[in-house]
């Protein structure tokens, strides 16, 4: 959803793509405290996450400018 709001240059993209981000950080978090088991796959996932949210963050920020 994000990826294509993006893509029509939506001005909501900044806002659903930092959403989806920290939900997929958030998903991380929740894991690791209910599973309680740590999979190498977790830190790439949270990683992706953060990078999404920075990502919107830069695409808000920039178009502000605009």
């Amino acid at each position: 959803m994000a990826a294509w709001l993006v893509w029509r240059k939506d001005r909501r993209a900044g806002a659903v793509g930092f959403g989806a981000g920290g939900a997929l950080v958030l998903w991380i978090a929740v894991q690791l405290l209910v599973l309680q088991r740590y999979f190498f796959l977790q830190p790439v996932i949270a990683v992706l996450g953060a990078i999404e949210m920075a990502l919107a963050w830069w695409w808000v920020h920039r178009s502000l400018q605009a």
